[in-house]
């Protein structure tokens, strides 16, 4: 079976080559279904915090293939806190998926006549052993709507906000470079744009890190920044409207090889600030409005 990472690994591949059989099936389509990797970012429902590389990816593709509603990571300790006993063994990738119950009586269904409310079934997938439970979450706040100056705010934002594992140092752009709205057709046209340029710029400061998963320039370099900015898109609930690049014929082949999982991996880390940010503000939003 192999260790945790080698499973991950796995998936993760699994995932790249989807995406191949998809880019050469329907070019044209192909960010329409797989925007989804973005606006269902897992990410762990106790501390409120985004999943990073392998383990979102690898918590997507059980997902997409294992038919779970959503994913979360979260430790065993996290998951006692509130109250779901999580059987010994390693920290486990935790799959979630969403379900309403109206009380805790098993197959009720409602017969009870307490309104449903919504709860998250989690099981998990990469430890010794398996148990199920409940844990109640809130009901997320409606998207956020989008205009240019909020856009190029926080994508400003995002831009100072990169640590890297390989040490303390912070990366400070002041903000990315965005087109001007009026020359853009649309205002999708215009995100889209100002989006890549954050994930290109994005992925430079990667390429200068102790080690680099994606070279500054070439084929897999325009792919890691298509998939970034599509990501990220999804994150923020915008459509994403694709780029032009003159390598994109090259791609399914690049996401078959064995560097294409770190493509994958790039890209959900430069997209990974972005959903940090707006599950934390999401978490920010539910406990204001419990507050009040």
């Amino acid at each position: 079976m192999g260790d945790i990472a080698d499973r991950r690994e796995a998936a993760l591949a699994a995932l790249a080559g989807a995406l191949a059989d998809d880019m050469e099936h329907d070019f044209a389509n192909w960010p329409l279904a797989w925007q989804e990797l973005g606006s269902d970012q897992p990410h762990n429902p106790i501390a409120h915090t985004a999943l990073a590389g392998l383990d979102g990816f690898a918590a997507t593709a059980a997902r997409r293939y294992a038919g779970y509603g959503s994913a979360a990571w979260a430790t065993d300790g996290e998951w006692a806190t509130v109250g779901a006993a999580v059987g010994d063994g390693e920290q486990g990738l935790v799959c979630v998926s969403h379900v309403s119950v109206c009380c805790d009586v098993d197959g009720c269904f409602g017969a009870c006549g307490l309104d449903a409310r919504p709860r998250l079934k989690h099981r998990l997938l990469f430890n010794r052993d398996q148990t199920e439970g409940d844990v109640e979450v809130a009901v997320p706040p409606p998207p956020m709507e989008w205009g240019a100056e909020s856009l190029k705010a926080l994508l400003g934002g995002l831009a100072v906000r990169w640590v890297f594992s390989s040490g303390p140092a912070r990366y400070e752009s002041g903000t990315v470079a965005t087109p001007p709205p009026e020359d853009c057709a649309s205002f999708r046209s215009f995100a889209s744009e100002a989006i890549r340029g954050h994930a290109l710029w994005a992925l430079g400061q990667c390429s200068q890190s102790s080690s680099p998963t994606v070279a500054q320039d070439g084929l897999e370099h325009d792919l890691a920044a298509e998939l970034s900015a599509l990501f990220t898109a999804g994150h923020l609930g915008i459509r994403y409207e694709p780029g032009l690049w003159a390598s994109a014929a090259e791609w399914p082949t690049s996401l078959r090889s064995p560097a294409g999982w770190g493509v994958l991996l790039s890209a959900g880390s430069v997209a990974l600030a972005g959903a940090s940010l707006l599950v934390q503000a999401a978490a920010a939003a539910q406990s204001s409005a419990a507050v009040s």
